[in-house]
């Protein structure tokens, strides 16, 4: 029999992190402990309020197949028995790390990803944040709303003239305010828009024509939509929490890349044992967002270290 373990934690962040629509100060994650034959797996995932999840919702959900994984369901039953979002995320990440343990594997052997590569991630600047936190990064992603001005590319540009700039709308503009951005986006080299119009309200993303890649990120939750963001996106962003677990990740990469599709790989806000599992997804992205954990006040032991984004491979001892 397994014993499986659950925790939840409420953890501050460095400074408020404002988005679109919203101002966080800190934040929640649910963590999975399961243990078997002396070997733990642990995952951890964030219960965003995106589609109705809660921490109450999670745990619940745990609760609910805590039989099944007692007697041994595995990481390919566990996407038949939990649907997609943070709740499998965690369970499934556990699990693979479980798994990695029990057979002395790392999580790129056992789903086949040569980790050779560097993992570079985007620093994000939130809304107001100043510019000169760009300076000597190589990729820079800026949030914006639709009260922000285009003028903020200008100061971005003047200290990070290299840099590959990634721009975030968290779906807040609509037509209008696409067509007077984009203009700006060209002119100051951004290589991705991500997700400019709210999810299900993307229709005129059809008709775009821009050098600028747009990628998908609140309209993209699972594999069942790339086949509508096959026709508006350049890219979809593949999140754990959103997706379930890295199990289903490995999945809808190979789906995507099939159908065309870039990738980008990020993830929420949390410590670094959320974002190790997608570490290893990250090796076959275009792009990489996984600098959530450095918003944190405080990480976990055995974290990873970004260094002017640049993330180091997981301790063995954090996961995988």
């Amino acid at each position: 029999m397994r014993a499986v373990e659950v925790s939840s934690a409420d953890r501050l962040l460095k400074k408020p992190f404002r988005i679109a629509g919203e101002e966080h100060f800190d934040v929640t994650t649910v963590t999975v402990s399961i243990t078997e034959d002396g070997h733990t797996g642990r995952g951890e995932c964030n219960p965003y309020s995106v589609l109705g999840w809660t921490k109450d919702r999670v745990l619940a959900e745990i609760e609910r197949v805590r039989p099944a994984l007692a007697v041994g369901a595995d990481r390919v039953a566990l996407l038949d028995l939990v649907p997609p979002g943070p709740a499998r995320n965690a369970l499934d990440c556990a699990l693979v790390d479980l798994e990695c343990r029990t057979l002395g594997q790392t999580a790129g052997e056992i789903f086949g990803i040569d980790a050779t590569g560097p993992v570079v991630s985007a620093m994000t600047l939130d809304i107001g944040a100043n510019a000169a936190g760009a300076v000597d990064l190589p990729v820079v992603k800026i949030k914006i709303d639709d009260a922000s001005d285009p003028s903020v590319l200008a100061e971005l540009r003047r200290v990070a003239p290299t840099a590959t700039v990634l721009v975030d709308a968290n779906g807040s503009l609509d037509e209008d305010g696409l067509r007077q951005w984009l203009p700006h986006l060209v002119e100051h080299g951004v290589s991705v828009l991500e997700q400019p119009m709210p999810r299900g309200c993307d229709d005129g993303l059809i008709d775009v024509k821009s050098e600028v890649l747009l990628c998908a990120d609140e309209s993209f939750q699972t594999a069942r939509d790339l086949h509508d963001c096959a026709g508006r996106y350049d890219l979809v962003n593949i999140k754990l929490d959103k997706i379930g677990g890295l199990t289903a990740a490995v999945g809808a990469e190979a789906v995507a890349r099939g159908m065309g599709l870039g990738t980008m790989v990020g993830c929420m806000m949390g410590t670094s044992l959320s974002a190790a599992p997608a570490w290893w997804l990250a090796q076959r992205a275009r792009f990489i967002d996984l600098d959530g954990p450095t918003l944190l006040a405080e990480d976990m032991d055995n974290a990873m270290t970004w260094t002017v984004g640049a993330i180091s491979r997981p301790d063995v001892r954090l996961w995988g």
